[in-house]
């Protein structure tokens, strides 16, 4: 893309100005249509055949003013001007001249131009883009008048059922927006949501707090301390041993059966570690006199859930109700399609707030909402990512331990089928 002014409100006037300008040819993209595209089309002194509409005249496309769009369908048609169809058509583009391009949100509907859209106009676009736009052309199939006439007459009890129904429909949803936008409303909503994340939180935090007095034989007190400083960074934080004899790699812990066994944690490694306070969770890495680093975003690869490996970007929400979200992947998948679960993690159990699929379908992603569902397999994979690991893009200028631990506190050990967790108050 050699260049592309950027537009933030309505671009029918520059559709028209391109239009009247147009020397050989007009093609518009565009599922949804009204008279606006009938009058923007008749800017130009091109012949009709000269004009060509492509579009998705099923009415699965979701259009709500469907009588209006066969209606200026059909005024195109009288007037000469070319109507195919494509199937699932979402793109809203207008190509003047077989050369500029304009690309963005914006219908070719008086609706859209009162809306809140975004438009790029492309001056000289890919020839990659360009073949699309042709393939999609070529895909397309013929609209006669004909037909688009018989749609009216055949369809007309369903259209009016359709608009009738959708008018019922706004009237409701307008009662509702209005009750939920009183000012007394809005405050007690978000009043509850925010008593909601605080409880959600308490109760994590007591869980976790619950554990680690079960499990954790040994205690370490610490507290920030600032690195000897940098001539380019005079604000190295770390969280520091006050016992010159105290570990933070050497850990006893409490088995099951009431016995104890050592944890040792691998020097330089990242782990997992929560704040009994708040419930947040962090990464850090740990060596034996300090923990010296603070990870809330993580990126890690070949995480099994059931009997697939997926990449995980690790989250750990600082305000919200979660305190941990996963966005998950396949290894080696080039889509853009994710899987994103929020996740209220206390030490012993991970609890699945919620789970939702990100930028359109895939097949996979059936399969991991379902596998997500589990709770025996939310719970390995969530361990999964607990799991030890080495940060190859540390920033080591950014010693941060402040962002996340406490002036002074003491730090114990917990462990979540097999993988050791910090716990710090």
């Amino acid at each position: 893309m050699a260049h592309a002014d950027l537009c933030g409100s309505d671009v029918s006037p520059m559709w028209r100005e391109r239009v009247s300008a147009a020397t050989t040819s007009v093609r518009v993209f565009t599922p949804y249509f009204d008279r606006l595209l009938v009058d923007l089309l008749a800017e130009s002194a091109l012949p009709g055949y000269t004009k060509t509409v492509v579009t998705d005249l099923s009415p699965r496309s979701g259009n709500q003013q469907y009588r209006a769009q066969l209606l200026a369908a059909l005024d195109l048609l009288e007037r000469g001007v070319e109507l195919v169809s494509l199937e699932r058509l979402h793109a809203k583009v207008l190509v003047v001249d077989e050369g500029a391009v304009s690309v963005g949100s914006q219908n070719f509907t008086h609706y859209a131009t009162n809306s809140r859209e975004t438009t790029a106009n492309i001056r000289e676009p890919d020839e990659d883009f360009t073949a699309v736009l042709d393939e999609w052309y070529q895909a397309s199939v013929s609209v006669p008048e004909q037909f688009v006439r018989e749609l009216l007459a055949t369809l007309e009890e369903q259209i009016r059922a359709v608009e009738e129904a959708t008018a019922v429909l706004e009237e409701a949803f307008d009662e509702q927006w209005q009750r939920f936008n009183d000012e007394g409303e809005v405050l007690a909503r978000r009043a509850r949501s925010v008593a909601a994340a605080q409880a959600s939180r308490v109760a994590a935090a007591a869980r976790f707090r619950q554990t680690a007095n079960r499990r954790a034989l040994t205690r370490v007190s610490g507290g920030l301390v600032e690195m000897e400083p940098y001539d380019w960074n005079d604000e190295r934080m770390t969280f520091r041993r006050t016992d010159r004899y105290a570990d933070f790699t050497h850990w006893r812990v409490r088995d099951d059966d009431n016995g104890s066994r050592v944890v040792r944690l691998s020097r330089l490694m990242m782990y997992p570690v929560v704040r009994l306070d708040t419930s947040k969770l962090t990464f850090t890495r740990a060596v034996q006199t300090q923990l010296s680093y603070a990870r809330f975003d993580v990126r890690l690869a070949g995480r099994s859930l059931l009997k697939r490996r997926f990449t995980s970007q690790v989250h750990f929400p600082q305000g919200e109700e979660a305190n941990m979200t996963l966005t998950l992947f396949p290894d080696e998948w080039a889509g853009h399609q994710r899987v994103r679960a929020e996740i209220i993690f206390d030490g012993t159990t991970a609890e699945l707030l919620s789970v939702q699929t990100l930028n359109g379908e895939a097949q996979w992603q059936a399969y991991a909402m379902g596998a997500l569902a589990d709770k025996t397999a939310l719970t390995n994979f969530v361990g999964s990512c607990l799991s030890p690991f080495t940060f190859r893009k540390l920033e080591v200028g950014k010693v941060n331990a402040d962002d996340f631990f406490p002036n002074w506190g003491t730090v114990s050990l917990l462990d979540f089928h097999g993988h050791p967790i910090l716990a710090v108050e």
